[in-house]
């Protein structure tokens, strides 16, 4: 509910992400316990993860990294 709070205010900080409904729709059983995911659950989660990092390293590459470094983020943002 913070979440919510925060994102129809506005004010959500650019760098928090709301995965509160990652699962949604998903009907495959994902957990192997109350809190845990098994292996589908973990890969719709890195997925995601990938998906927001990469989003952010292509709009602005990280300082001080080495020219090898930076042309494979530009290479990989192409």
């Amino acid at each position: 509910s913070v979440l919510q709070s925060l994102r129809s205010a506005g004010t959500l900080p650019s760098n928090v992400h709301d995965f509160s409904d990652i699962f949604a729709g998903i009907e495959a059983p994902l957990y192997i316990d109350y809190v845990h995911t098994a292996g589908p659950g973990n890969r719709i989660a890195a997925q995601a993860l990938f998906d927001i990092l990469a989003a952010d390293l292509c709009r602005s590459s990280p300082p001080n990294v080495s020219p090898r470094i930076a042309a494979a983020i530009s290479d990989a943002c192409s």
